[in-house]
């Protein structure tokens, strides 16, 4: 359950952390209401010196701030590829302006033909 939150859904971190929040309440109230004699009975046989049901705990604790700090991650790093993108999209729009800008300075200072072979011969370099 845990893993489809962090891979799959497209949400805000904070709604995330309240779904993940609400999730691992449900398996601890779950580990500790309806499993427990299952846990103690576990723990009877193999002898465990710390009980299962506080490793289960633990466990499910760590795996939420883990995919907490994932989901942290994932949307941080899509916000700095939208910032990239839109100062890309700027940087673009104002080379087409100067490049446009310098085609025109070009035709008023050769005749068209002059201009217009220069531009072509330029454009088959590149």
């Amino acid at each position: 359950g845990f893993l489809s939150v962090a891979v799959f859904l497209r949400l805000p971190v904070l709604v995330k952390i309240l779904l993940l929040i609400s999730m691992a309440t449900v398996y601890c109230l779950l580990i500790f209401v309806t499993h427990l004699p299952l846990f103690h009975c576990y723990d009877i046989r193999i002898g465990a010196v710390v009980p299962t049901e506080v490793l289960g705990v633990v466990y499910i604790v760590l795996f939420l701030l883990a995919v907490i700090a994932h989901g942290r991650q994932v949307e941080w790093t899509a916000r700095l590829d939208f910032l990239w993108q839109c100062q890309a999209n700027e940087e673009k729009q104002e080379m087409d302006a100067l490049q446009e800008s310098n085609r025109r300075i070009l035709f008023n200072l050769l005749p068209a033909h002059v201009a217009k072979h220069f531009l072509d011969h330029q454009f088959r370099n590149n």
